[in-house]
Parts: C-alpha cells; sequence; structure tokens
C-alpha cells in the first residue's frame, strides 16, 4: 500500500519540480561559469578558456545561497499546498483516509514523494556546486568548507516551509483566517530574518531551526490523525 501512495504522490507533483530544475541549473551555470565564450567560440567553462580575465571564487557572496534558499524554499511551499489541497479540491480526502491503512502511512508517503523530487531538483545541484567548488585544481581560489554553510542552511530552511505548507492546507479553517500563519512566520524567521542576524547567533537560528521544523511534523501528523474532511 505505500508504494501504491509513493507512485501516485510522485505522479501528482513530479511537473512541478521541473520549472525549478531548469533555473537552478541556470544558477549552476553561473556559478561555475560556463556559458557562451565571448569570442563566439561555442559553449565551455570560462574559467579555464578567458585566462585573462578576472572569476571570482565560487560560493563567495551568498548568491548561490540566496538562489537555493528563494527556489527550494518556494518549491517546498508549492509542493505542501499542492499535495494537501489538491486532495480538496478533487474530493479524493474520504477515499484516501479511509482506506484500510494507517494515516502515518499516507503522511509519510506523501513527505517521501516530495523529499525525493526535492533531492533531485534542489538538493543534487546544491550538493553538485560544493563538491565541484571543493575538489582539488577546479578553481584558482582558495577553498574551505565553511564557505558552504549558508547554502546547507538554505536546504535546511527548506524542509520549514514545506511542512508550514502542509500543515496550512490540512488546517480546517478559514482560507483568509490563521492558518497561513505559520506558513508565514517560517517565511520571516528563516527566510528573512537569517540575513539580518549577526553570524554570531547562527547556531541559535540552526536550532531554533530544527525545533520548528519538528513542532511542525508534530503538528501535521495530528492535524491529518484528527481530521475527518466531511
Amino acid at each position: 500500500m505505500f508504494r501504491v501512495l509513493f507512485l501516485k504522490e510522485l505522479r501528482e507533483i513530479w511537473w512541478i519540480g521541473v520549472p525549478v530544475l531548469l533555473v537552478l541549473l541556470y544558477g549552476v551555470s553561473l556559478e561555475i561559469e560556463f556559458g557562451a565564450r565571448p569570442d563566439g567560440e561555442g559553449y565551455g567553462f570560462l574559467r579555464y578558456t578567458e585566462l585573462d580575465r578576472y572569476h571570482p571564487a565560487p560560493l563567495i557572496g551568498g548568491t548561490f545561497a540566496r538562489l537555493i534558499l528563494l527556489w527550494g524554499g518556494m518549491f517546498s511551499g508549492v509542493l505542501g499546498l499542492w499535495q494537501t489541497f489538491r486532495e480538496t479540491q478533487s474530493r479524493t480526502w474520504h477515499f484516501l483516509l479511509y482506506r484500510p491503512v494507517n494515516r502515518n502511512v499516507l503522511l509519510w508517503a506523501k513527505v517521501l514523494a516530495a523529499s525525493a523530487l526535492f533531492a533531485v531538483v534542489v538538493l543534487l545541484p546544491a550538493v553538485g556546486v560544493m563538491l565541484w567548488a571543493a575538489t582539488p585544481f577546479a578553481h584558482a581560489s582558495p577553498f574551505r568548507w565553511s564557505l558552504t554553510a549558508p547554502v546547507w542552511y538554505a536546504l535546511a530552511a527548506c524542509p520549514a516551509a514545506y511542512f508550514a505548507a502542509l500543515f496550512a492546507g490540512l488546517r480546517r479553517s478559514h482560507l483568509a483566517g490563521t492558518r497561513w500563519w505559520p506558513l508565514l512566520g517560517s517565511v520571516c524567521a528563516f527566510g528573512l530574518l537569517p540575513n539580518m542576524v549577526p553570524n554570531v547567533f547562527a547556531i541559535w537560528v540552526w536550532a531554533l531551526l530544527l525545533i520548528w521544523i519538528s513542532l511542525l511534523i508534530a503538528a501535521v501528523r495530528d492535524e491529518l490523525c484528527a481530521a475527518d474532511f466531511s
């Protein structure tokens, strides 16, 4: 039953990742400086073919991390809303919730399908850039793994947007009511606020993020188990 539910979820959400993947691949090409050569002789890695030009060190400035946070966060939020509101609009909640299977199985089928798609669309390009930056002789710049911390944070913030969106989609309150507060709070607290907080508080931001994700998972689980969607 879990396999059937997992494949059902994957069939319904795979297309959402296509435009996001294209955007992130474009961002990857900018970060590793792969593109059209100025002399018009096709495409290539400009770091190796344009040696007389200045090439900034990879992951410097946080541009790539902000790209992951923006598009990964939006992608995660859309996934969470689609996986819940679609069931409401197509009136399939009753069919799903009253199958001879624990509701937690339904929840984790949704979560794992979204996680699999997220891994391909967001995680793989991000990890690919970090591994490339860490590869010796890939670029003529010094590298420290601490440079990847903003990217790891961007990846870790995406589950907060996903579970907040799931919770918003599951709540039985008015569309213009308080159901959106956890999602808006996640965006403000972990998407916007960290840019204004000094680095000395980074460990506290990480701790709050992990606690918030744990609370959202518990809230989503309780909401789904208690829902009747009548």
